[in-house]
């Protein structure tokens, strides 16, 4: 049963619940009126899913820099993330692809990136650099952040 559906069974049988003589408690109303906001349809442009992404993402990669464990955050945040390397051999050839752009690219600012992956999903990436002793820019590795479009535009 999609979304749409129990939101419909829900209002139905709060309606006849009513009609009945019965009354709903305030949780009750509480969870009708946060049901039929998320229900509402919305116009949202790629831009700002694109924007909400960059944001999700580097707030994650802030809670990684202060030491979480990434298996900890992605289980809480409902998203996978890996920390990527070039020449790994379990990278997708996307994660393969970003890399090497990296490599090739450096520069002293954040180069944050986000990826349509098929339909239904949003690849954040952000590469770890670090400045070695001749004073010259490397690339450490990429963390890889995906996540739902559906958790996106829900969050928005």
């Amino acid at each position: 049963m999609n979304s749409f559906n129990i939101s419909v069974l829900l209002l139905v049988s709060a309606f006849m619940m009513n009609s009945c003589g019965g009354s709903l408690s305030d949780e009750q109303r509480k969870k009708i009126k946060q049901e039929m906001e998320t229900s509402q349809i919305k116009k949202i442009s790629e831009a700002e899913i694109t924007e909400a992404t960059l944001e999700n993402g580097r707030r994650l990669i802030a809670v990684l820099k202060q030491s979480s464990t990434a298996d900890s955050l992605a289980s809480a945040e409902k998203v996978k993330i890996k920390w990527l390397q070039a020449g790994q051999s379990d990278a997708t050839a996307m994660e393969q692809q970003l890399i090497e752009a990296y490599l090739t690219q450096i520069s002293g600012g954040t180069m944050d990136n986000v990826q349509k992956i098929g339909t239904d999903s949003l690849l954040y990436t952000v590469p770890v650099v670090v400045k070695r002793d001749d004073g010259v820019d490397e690339v450490k590795g990429v963390w890889s952040i995906y996540f739902s479009r559906k958790q996106i535009v829900l969050g928005l």
